[in-house]
């Protein structure tokens, strides 16, 4: 099999011969790239380009795409400020009143704020490297999308105050989540779709909270978007995800990201026990990435490609690669996976 289709198996959770290198690396290609960050939020041709280069020159088996937390948000008409330096951010809620929800309407994918940016972008480059890299596209799913809408601190007091309500705006915000993946999966060719929540990190909210009130919706959406022809479903949470890991298992996604701050070894058993197993991927602390040395990413990825050989496992940060990160330390990773143990 070629390291594409190998890359694509051990996205849907299939052990396969090689360990691919798929970071999350998006923002973080804009210096190599030579763009701005605003260009690379405003532009879909440059946020391909960046992408490509980076599979190129830095030889990375897939490329992953983002336009940020903010992009449902503000396609539905929320404020949001665009930096030089940064993703666009919201800068006042939509759902500041709770009233308002139901006056709100899913936006559409293919004409409401930068959504159809991102498929545009999307689609260039799976056209360009066809079966020569896996592309995975980055939406956010129903909980992180809901804390964009009504904001951070007002959507965990919901939880207390208003559990109603709160169940009310998951499901708007994960008919929001699988209407954009929907278009991605007819209009663009991608086969693979990660679904950011960093907000069901347990660093965050209680592992109750998010097995009782999240992960049913998520396990709903999962269902959908496999119905319409998705190949490959990856969850992001960040943090420690071992406390609700049994959970994630059981909601229907091919592949969990790993961050660094995981019980590794307890994930892997709870997975090795698991009755669907998923595939992996992580776990290099992304801010060490910006400091250490090319031998040292080297040996770390050793470490971390030994402990997982026995799972479906993809080399990558444990969660986004930070602006200014040494080309050199990512071709180490590359290297380094390809080389496996």
């Amino acid at each position: 099999m070629s390291r594409y289709t190998d890359t694509l198996n051990t996205f849907k959770g299939i052990k396969t011969g090689i360990v691919p290198v798929v970071p999350i690396y998006h923002t973080a290609a804009c210096e190599g790239a030579g763009i701005t960050l605003k260009e690379f939020a405003s532009d879909a041709g440059k946020m391909a380009e960046a992408m490509l280069r980076a599979h190129k020159v830095l030889g990375f088996d897939g490329v992953q795409l983002t336009l940020g937390v903010a992009t449902e948000a503000e396609a539905m008409g929320a404020k949001t400020q665009q930096p030089e330096k940064g993703l666009p951010a919201v800068t006042e809620h939509l759902l500041e009143d709770i009233s308002v929800l139901k006056k709100l309407k899913v936006p559409d994918p293919y004409s409401d704020g930068r959504m159809p940016l991102f498929l545009k972008a999307v689609k260039q480059a799976q056209d360009a490297v066809r079966d020569r890299a896996v592309v995975v596209a980055t939406v956010r799913g129903p909980f992180i999308t809901a804390g964009q809408l009504r904001g951070l601190s007002s959507l965990m007091m919901d939880s207390f105050d208003n559990p109603g309500f709160l169940k009310d705006l998951l499901e708007f915000s994960s008919e929001i989540t699988f209407r954009f993946t929907e278009a991605l999966i007819k209009t663009t060719g991608v086969k693979v779709v990660a679904f950011g929540e960093a907000l069901c990190s347990p660093d965050f909210i209680s592992p109750e909270m998010y097995k009782e009130l999240i992960a049913p919706v998520h396990k709903k959406l999962m269902k959908r978007v496999h119905e319409t022809g998705l190949e490959a479903a990856v969850i992001h949470i960040c943090g420690n995800v071992y406390p609700i890991f049994d959970a994630v298992l059981d909601i229907g996604v091919d592949c969990a990201d790993i961050d660094a701050k995981a019980d590794l070894a307890g994930i892997l058993e709870l997975n090795s026990k698991a009755k669907k197993p998923v595939g992996l991927r992580g776990n290099l602390e992304p801010s060490w990435l910006l400091k250490a040395s090319p031998d040292e990413v080297a040996e770390k990825c050793k470490e971390t490609i030994s402990a997982a050989r026995n799972v479906p496992w993809i080399l990558s940060s444990g969660c986004d690669v930070p602006y200014g990160t040494p080309e050199i330390n990512m071709k180490a990773m590359s290297e380094a996976a390809k080389r496996g143990i």
